[in-house]
């Protein structure tokens, strides 16, 4: 017994693949992403002017993502400053923030204080490959 593919059956599927991932696609950029560039904001904060939005004129991504955090910006500020990668993690879902890492990310569950006194300048890693300095640091007022 031979097998036969015609030439008109295989632009046919190859069509119908390519209408499914365009479809999925589409069902993106439409209903998922626009949720994941505002994943927890409110309407009011993602309309207002966010402290370093003047830092870039011109940005190729523009999200305002929020959680809220009962607790005070004294309580925070140390777990902030310590973030990063080769440091106490992103307090992230540290599975996912392991793919593809040969170092094995884990937030840490204590603050660690050889990270609480950044400077303006210093660097901060967020991977292997990228990082983000401190820019300028106000004290809670």
């Amino acid at each position: 017994m031979t097998w036969t593919v015609s030439p008109r059956s295989i632009t046919g599927r190859l069509l119908a693949a390519l209408a499914v991932a365009a479809f999925f696609l589409i069902i993106y950029w439409i209903v998922v992403r626009p949720s994941q560039l505002q994943w927890g904001a409110t309407r009011q904060e993602v309309r207002r002017a966010m402290p370093g939005d003047d830092l870039v004129t011109d940005p190729t991504f523009c999200a305002t993502r929020a959680i809220t955090i009962r607790a005070t910006p004294e309580e925070i500020w140390p777990w902030l400053v310590q973030m990063g990668y080769n440091r106490a993690g992103f307090y992230g879902y540290d599975l996912i923030e392991n793919l593809g890492s040969t170092n094995g990310i884990r937030s840490a569950q204590t603050v660690l204080p050889e990270y609480q006194h950044p400077h303006t300048g210093e660097v901060l890693p967020i991977s292997a490959v990228a990082h983000l300095v401190f820019g300028s640091m106000q004290t809670n007022q």
